[in-house]
């Protein structure tokens, strides 16, 4: 419903690719779900796949910006997902975080802690169609700033979602009391 919603008021703002729902629906399945290539121009995967699961790239792991897959991955213990400390942290809603997987490592990875996919990819959506190309999409959530990084492939004339990323902001006297006393004493 909450996509809906945004697709009605992106609507109004004359924004093309949701200009009826059906319009919408149509772009979604693109940016999310259509196979791209990442290399050697085979369509073997999708901004969905970067972001939710992950992929490796030359020892490294790229992609995986969610905290549910970083969570089951952790608890099954033939994945090999080996934590290794965070590079920031926000009112237990964000981390920054290095890791390895398989032996591969991934040297900053950051995403949002305890939302729901569908929260993730309705604000994933939101910034990407509204931010890009002009910069980070701005916000705030449990009283600390954000911004969300967004990068677009276009391959034979169509646009997909290449990565988006949630970034810590500032850390401000409020984030930093959030970050102290836990998020459920921000409000």
């Amino acid at each position: 419903m909450w996509i809906q919603n945004c697709s009605r008021r992106r609507r109004i703002g004359g924004h093309p690719f949701a200009k009826t729902l059906e319009t919408f629906r149509h772009w979604i399945k693109q940016l999310w779900f259509a196979q791209y290539s990442r290399a050697r121009g085979i369509p073997d995967t999708s901004g969905f796949e970067h972001i939710f699961m992950g992929e490796f790239k030359k020892g490294e792991v790229s992609g995986m910006h969610s905290w549910l897959r970083y969570y089951l991955l952790e608890r099954n213990a033939s994945q090999q997902l080996h934590y290794l400390g965070f590079s920031a942290r926000r009112a237990n809603v964000m981390a920054t975080v290095k890791f390895t997987w398989k032996n591969n490592l991934k040297p900053s990875g950051s995403f949002f802690i305890g939302s729901s996919p569908e929260f993730e990819m309705a604000v994933d959506t939101l910034c990407f169609l509204t931010s890009r190309p002009r910069g980070p999409c701005k916000f705030e959530l449990e009283q600390c700033p954000f911004s969300m990084t967004s990068y677009d492939l276009i391959q034979k004339e169509k646009l997909y979602i290449g990565t988006i990323y949630p970034t810590a902001g500032k850390m401000t006297d409020t984030c930093r009391r959030c970050n102290i006393n836990g998020a459920k004493n921000c409000m």
